[in-house]
């Protein structure tokens, strides 16, 4: 199955996304994705090979259930509700989730490349200048046009 889902990496700039966890310094911040490679795509995520192991054969690989194999897959975890619902509702949204999140973990991007991000199409009037805009700009806001995905 990492066969398939290996394909999105590059698309969903998952080897991005580096969490750290707020309240323990010493823990070292996680790419869980970073080095996931589609000619070894089970292997190539440590993590994910740990817990596969485990699951197929607990008495022979018991020593991979590490803590820090469960932090990096809740990091991926973390990672994959960001690119699926966007980082706001974990980050900003009512409830009890956001305040969680924010209290625990701390979600970056690690060297991102601006022209991959998504910016919504502004449409100005004639009359405004562009070089400053104040105000409630949402109106001004086009529609988006997607795209499919393609990989």
């Amino acid at each position: 199955m990492t066969k398939d889902y290996v394909k999105l990496l590059k698309p969903l700039f998952l080897s991005e996304f580096e969490i750290a966890m707020k309240p323990y310094s010493g823990v070292p911040t996680m790419r869980p994705f970073d080095g996931w490679d589609s000619n070894s795509p089970t292997k190539s995520l440590s993590w994910y090979d740990a817990y596969n192991k485990t699951k197929h054969d607990r008495t022979t690989h018991f020593a991979e259930a590490k803590l820090s194999n469960c932090l990096a897959a809740v990091a991926a975890n973390l990672i994959m509700f960001c690119v699926r619902f966007s980082p706001f509702p974990l980050l900003e949204g009512p409830g009890t989730l956001a305040p969680l999140v924010n209290q625990l973990f701390d979600i970056q991007l690690h060297n991102p490349n601006p022209q991959t991000f998504y910016v919504p199409l502004v449409q100005l009037p004639s009359n405004v200048t562009e070089s400053l805009i104040c105000g409630n700009t949402n109106e001004l806001v086009q529609p988006w046009a997607r795209l499919p995905l393609q990989l």
